[in-house]
């Protein structure tokens, strides 16, 4: 009969082994992800770093569930100009923790279906290639001396991001000019702009942070150079928005946010007066419609750029899988399994690029009237505000006004 010691040492060895295994299975390596349900291997990696996490959350679903050519996307959340970096020289290389989606998860935060891997790096084998790194900004923006990405890597435009001057909801403000917010954010408590003459009321991002860098090109202060406190998120600039109770301190409460938080219970987004306008503008005319966006009225919009290596023969990504990623985010292809991504960014105040009506190809710069290959207009009118737009399911149904069947309407191309 065994000892009651060998019986207690033998129970915990047994335990710590049990708990080494449950570790293990937490820490999935992200080069060997296996399904969640059934256990067979996922489809290929494809590794992207940045943000745009909500929609990349909803194509990584069904990409990753896709019965034909399955795709796994693996996104570390790192800054624009990070990701940049390890796109172009591998530094730093990508290390941690990252996310990937399993339609067979049960999480729910802070994206449904996510789940967490490692990645490769260090002791445990070469680091994990950036093949997408998302940024807000244009490369030239984090690296002011890059006047074009070196080959042989490429800038695709995805979806339309807007950013914003927000207010707390009980604001009695409603709008803003470039020259105030030149004054605001550069002066802080010196600013003599009334009511946003404390520095403590007026929320920033950092320097690191595109919608700072956005904004900052935008009223001509330099990122690094903003006064106000640092929020550190968007969460971070939303929760200190949000706790002013007082009517004084409401009103002299402002901020920035990109468009996804613009639209959070407790803020209100401020009309914007840019530089030579005679009028400021809301992002919206009807809710939700992006219509002063689209048509270049409310300029505070940039492009996010999908930046990756490339062929140069033939200009696309050299990865096919990273190529089918790229076409679907920018609206080329649409997405399998019917995932419509133009109602998602809809969802989630990003416009897709097919629905614009004016592009730049400059952080701010001047815009310039776009024709989309494909149009999406309607489609996005419909996910939004609504559209007269004939729908249809071929060409053949569409009048001569109006050839193309698109996503489902017909348009002019």
């Amino acid at each position: 009969m065994r000892s009651s010691l060998g019986l207690l040492v033998s129970t915990t060895l047994a335990a710590a082994t049990l708990l080494a295994a449950s570790d293990a299975g937490a820490a999935m390596n992200c080069d060997s992800i296996t399904r969640l349900k059934g256990g067979a291997p996922a489809g290929p990696v494809v590794y992207v770093s940045g943000g745009l996490q909500p929609l990349i959350a909803e194509l990584a679903k069904v990409l990753f569930a896709d019965p034909v050519a399955p795709i796994t996307i693996v996104q570390k959340v790192q800054g624009s100009c990070i990701g940049l970096g390890a796109l172009l020289e591998g530094t730093p290389p990508l290390s941690g923790t990252a996310n990937y989606w399993d339609p067979d998860s049960t999480s729910t935060a802070p994206t449904s279906k996510q789940e967490n891997c490692t990645l490769p790096g260090g002791e445990a084998g070469t680091p994990a290639n950036v093949d997408i790194a998302i940024s807000d900004v244009f490369p030239a923006s984090c690296r002011p001396t890059l006047a074009a990405l070196p080959a042989p890597f490429a800038d695709f435009f995805g979806p339309i991001q807007m950013y914003n001057f927000v207010v707390p909801a009980a604001s009695q403000q409603q709008s803003i000019s470039a020259e105030a917010a030149y004054f605001v954010f550069g002066f802080g408590s010196g600013s003599g702009v009334a009511p946003w003459i404390d520095n403590n009321f007026i929320v920033r991002r950092n320097a690191g942070s595109g919608t700072q860098v956005l904004l900052g090109t935008a009223i001509a202060v330099p990122a690094a150079r903003w006064a106000g406190i640092d929020g550190g998120s968007s969460d971070g600039v939303l929760g200190k928005l949000t706790s002013f109770t007082s009517a004084e301190d409401v009103n002299k409460a402002i901020g920035i946010v990109a468009g996804d938080y613009s639209v959070r219970p407790g803020l209100r987004q401020l009309a914007y007066q840019h530089y030579g306008q005679r009028c400021a503008y809301l992002p919206d005319v009807k809710p939700g419609d992006k219509r002063n966006v689209r048509d270049g009225h409310y300029p505070l919009w940039g492009p996010v750029h999908l930046l990756t290596r490339i062929d140069p023969a033939t200009g696309l990504a050299v990865n096919p899988n990273v190529r089918r990623v790229i076409a679907y985010l920018t609206g080329v292809t649409p997405p399998p399994q019917g995932l419509d991504l133009i109602s998602v960014e809809a969802r989630q105040q990003f416009v897709s690029p097919c629905a614009m009506s004016v592009s730049r190809k400059t952080e701010m710069g001047p815009m310039s009237p776009y024709t989309p290959p494909r149009s999406c207009k309607c489609a996005f009118d419909n996910a939004t505000a609504g559209t007269s737009c004939t729908p249809c399911t071929q060409n053949a149904q569409c009048p001569a006004t109006a050839p193309s069947c698109n996503f489902g309407y017909c348009e002019p191309q």
